[in-house]
């Protein structure tokens, strides 16, 4: 009995594809065609739920329309709170051009200060050099070590 209900089944959804790809289909909108797959679906025993939602219908409630005053009040609001958010915008631009203006400062005071640093470096180096004073490490980068053969 297990095998009939299987072999049943499998015989409904070979149908199902047929008749959803075959020509007579064709002329059936979308709605109908989703109401007969349901019904289909569902067999005879089913209850049927009530229509669907009218797209068309009037609303339960109507809203009012709204006065001349009332939406020029509300336009101007959304008017002071984007001038408002403009002027925070440029606010916060300008402190940012303000210490871009203070990191490139400091960048150039850093960089003079390195150069200054190499300059008095290198003249240390040449007077010890000069005066033949061996700090220890500082001639271990002029080793020359002979190649092995």
């Amino acid at each position: 009995m297990d095998a009939a209900q299987k072999r049943y089944k499998a015989e409904q959804i070979k149908e199902a594809l047929y008749q959803s790809d075959s020509e007579e289909m064709s002329d059936v909108d979308a709605n109908e065609w989703e109401n007969q797959q349901i019904a289909k679906a569902s067999g005879p025993t089913a209850v049927k739920v009530g229509r669907k939602r009218d797209l068309y219908g009037m609303p339960a409630e109507i809203p009012p329309v709204p006065s001349v005053g009332a939406a020029l009040g509300r336009l101007r609001g959304m008017l002071d709170e984007l001038r408002r958010k403009r002027d925070e915008g440029v606010r916060l631009a300008d402190e940012l051009d303000v210490e871009n203006e203070g990191l490139s400062a400091r960048q150039d005071a850093v960089q003079e200060s390195l150069t200054k640093a190499g300059r008095d470096y290198e003249a240390l180096r040449d007077e010890f050099k000069a005066t033949g004073a061996n700090r220890g490490l500082d001639e271990m980068g002029e080793i020359t070590v002979p190649l092995s053969t």
